[in-house]
């Protein structure tokens, strides 16, 4: 049975044939993860900040709950206050934020200890690498539930940092 924690996900949203048959253009090689690389700066005068290696991420539109070891780049677009809540278990806290990227957006809620872990971390209008949430499909869509062990790192942070 074949893993999906190995596996890439391609999404074509729009597809023409244009030939039925046609000969070979150039040296086709599989598709890498990692995006183009830049023009060569050689010679520039400008500083280039350290390079930092890519990371394979799934888009929000891509995300199922039968998906596993994902990561989405996505940007906070709202955050919520904290909010105190009552259930058949006690007293907590909640907080959600609403997450985007190019194919779509995807709540995020967090609960009591996750409240303390992420929300003075996850900052609106800041970008996130985002992995080890639950996703859970509600009412038709999904949503992700920040856990103890989700990882949140803001994107270009090791950078600032080295």
């Amino acid at each position: 049975m074949p893993s999906f924690q190995t596996s890439s996900l391609l999404i074509i949203l729009g597809l023409e044939v244009l030939a039925k048959e046609a000969e070979k253009i150039g040296n086709p090689v599989p598709r890498t993860m990692d995006p183009p690389k830049p023009p060569s700066l050689a010679g520039s005068s400008e500083p280039q900040a350290p390079h930092q290696p890519s990371r394979p991420t799934t888009f929000i539109e891509g995300l199922s709950p039968h998906l596993n070891n994902w990561t989405i780049k996505a940007r906070v677009i709202q955050k919520s206050e904290i909010r105190n809540r009552l259930n058949q278990r006690g007293e907590g806290k909640i907080f959600s934020v609403t997450l985007m990227d190019e194919t779509g957006e995807i709540r995020a809620t967090g609960f009591d200890l996750v409240v303390d872990q992420l929300y003075d971390k996850l900052q609106e209008g800041k970008v996130y690498y985002i992995s080890k949430a639950r996703v859970n499909l509600t009412t038709g869509k999904n949503e992700l539930s920040l856990e103890r062990n989700t990882e949140v790192e803001e994107v270009g942070a090791r950078q600032r940092s080295s």
